[in-house]
């Protein structure tokens, strides 16, 4: 009787055991503020959620119970052989449990998928390229090939600026773009970037200095500009063209036919994507490359050109070192939050400070804000701003961080220390840009495709509305930073692209507004519609 005793006892202590390991189980997982709510803790909390529930399968066998339950009552009512039969048949069912991750593996699929629910769909926005765009690249690099083996079988688009970092990315992936749609091989000229390739790992270092020819031709008028630059340079082989922010040299690029010289040279720091939209040669061509159908991203289904991201990621990837190094910095700054923010102070005024305060103060109280910790990244030239966000936002619990490096940054660089900067500023959930114009900022959220807040704080952009904004306002494409003024429009038929649509003029000679899309370029994005007066790096 002792030993049939013994049995049931035994028995009875793992249903208990199986009893209280279910309700444990349950309760973490039903509970939203056990869920982690970053991609930096998915793996961390996946690894412990499983380690306990293998745990609690050695020590409770849920589905023994479930099986032997009933059998296990008629064994002892037998005899003693009986009920030391059940018991080893217990272990043999647990030993067997514990070589099967189902359960496990279940759990931690659960909590991974409850994790990303937690965030707005914004936030958990994956990069992606145009499903178009491997095509547009990979015609690319066989015209690029062609032309490396034999410079003379092909026409030739040659860069070159000297300028600030943000802008050169700028200038040099228009100029890019301005190839691939023309058929013709790229080259560059590095000029102010000698540097970039020890700091990147780019297709760009593999066509620097070559073809030697062309180069040569291209730097001739190079030199001869640099000595006169008032005069014409005309050259049968080269044409020139020097797009800034002011004047109307981008013009020529809603032409249908640019040049037939064999060398087209452009100097440039802005970025021209959405006036090529305007071609009629370049417009189907962009379509096909960069086009994205949007779904499920909390509004209706609808086509947008997705052109900046590609290009940038492609063309300026940092090289294995630099990424190492930044990687092992947003790391350590994940590890210690939940949802992040990275800031911009590009001038480090008190401005700036006081319109991404309230941009933030907004953005962490409204309802759809991850809950748990919040960690920022700092990115400025003053230390002063560093300064006053770590002040204000330190005592509210959170982390706020920077690299080292930039303690030895007091004023713009355009070199490696520079680079880390940029590919930081874009890496986290929300990046934060009071200075919207700023090129600099616009490769850094292109490359991560992160949230870009430009113009943060202001009057007109209330920072806890994001769930009611569109997709292109979140993720916007750069602003073309070009002086659309009336005085072009008279040189083409085209009606130029203004804040709130096309500029006409009417009979009366009165600035008129068609307040709808932004002509051929409505389907891209509302910072098509932006213009700056002069671009910020």
């Amino acid at each position: 009787m002792l030993r049939k005793c013994s049995g049931l006892q035994v028995l009875l202590l793992i249903l208990g055991l199986g009893i209280l390991h279910l309700w444990q189980t349950g309760f973490v997982l039903s509970s939203p503020a056990a869920w982690p709510r970053h991609i930096g803790h998915w793996e961390t909390a996946v690894a412990e959620n499983s380690t306990e529930t293998e745990e609690g399968v050695e020590e409770s066998p849920e589905s023994s119970e479930d099986q032997e339950g009933s059998n296990g009552a008629a064994a002892v009512g037998d005899d003693d052989d009986a009920a030391d039969a059940m018991e080893e048949e217990l272990e043999e069912s647990t030993e067997s449990l514990n070589t099967t991750p189902t359960a496990a593996d279940a759990a931690a699929d659960f909590l991974v998928e409850k994790a990303a629910d937690l965030k707005p769909w914004f936030l958990r926005e994956e990069i992606s390229d145009p499903p178009g765009f491997a095509h547009f690249r990979q015609q690319m690099l066989s015209v690029q090939a062609q032309g490396m083996a034999k410079p003379d079988s092909v026409k030739w688009v040659v860069f070159s600026a000297s300028i600030g970092l943000g802008n050169w990315m700028a200038g040099l992936s228009s100029a890019f773009l301005v190839a691939g749609l023309t058929g013709r091989a790229f080259a560059w000229i590095p000029a102010s970037m000698h540097g970039v390739c020890t700091w990147m790992d780019s297709p760009l270092c593999e066509w620097a200095e070559h073809p030697a020819q062309v180069l040569g031709e291209a730097e001739k008028i190079l030199e001869a500009m640099a000595t006169n630059p008032r005069s014409k340079h005309k050259s049968r082989s080269v044409e020139v063209l020097a797009i800034d922010w002011k004047g109307c040299k981008y013009e020529k690029l809603r032409h249908k036919q640019i040049t037939d010289k064999p060398i087209l040279l452009m100097l440039s720091g802005v970025w021209v994507g959405n006036v090529l939209l305007e071609n009629p040669d370049f417009h189907p061509i962009m379509q096909q490359a960069f086009q994205r159908n949007l779904v499920g991203h909390g509004q209706r289904e609808r086509v947008i050109l997705d052109t900046y991201g590609p290009v940038v990621r492609w063309l300026f990837p940092p090289a294995a070192a630099i990424r190492k190094e930044t990687q092992g910095y947003l790391e350590g700054m994940r590890k210690s939050g939940d949802v992040s923010i990275c800031v911009q102070g590009r001038w480090g005024n008190s401005r700036e400070f006081r319109d991404a305060k309230r941009c933030m103060d907004q953005m962490m109280a409204a309802p759809w804000w991850p809950k748990g910790k919040t960690v920022m990244h700092v990115a400025s030239m003053k230390h002063s701003f560093r300064r006053k966000v770590r002040a204000a936002y330190e005592p509210r619990g959170v982390l706020v961080t920077w690299p080292s490096w930039d303690m030895q940054v007091k004023g713009q660089k355009d070199d490696v220390w520079g680079y880390q900067d940029m590919l930081l500023l874009g890496s986290c959930n929300v990046t934060v840009v009071p200075t919207g114009g700023s090129t600099f900022s616009y490769a850094a959220t292109a490359m991560y495709h992160s949230v870009s807040l430009r113009d943060a704080g202001g009057t007109k952009n209330n920072c806890s509305d994001l769930p009611r904004w569109p997709y292109e306002r979140l993720f916007p494409e750069p602003r073309q930073q070009l002086d659309l003024d009336h005085k072009c429009r008279k040189r083409s038929k085209a009606g130029r692209v203004g804040r709130k649509g096309v500029v006409r003029r009417s009979s009366r000679g009165r600035r008129e507004r068609n307040s709808g899309a932004c002509g051929v370029v409505s389907c891209c994005c509302e910072a098509c519609c932006s213009t700056d007066t002069m671009p910020v790096s």
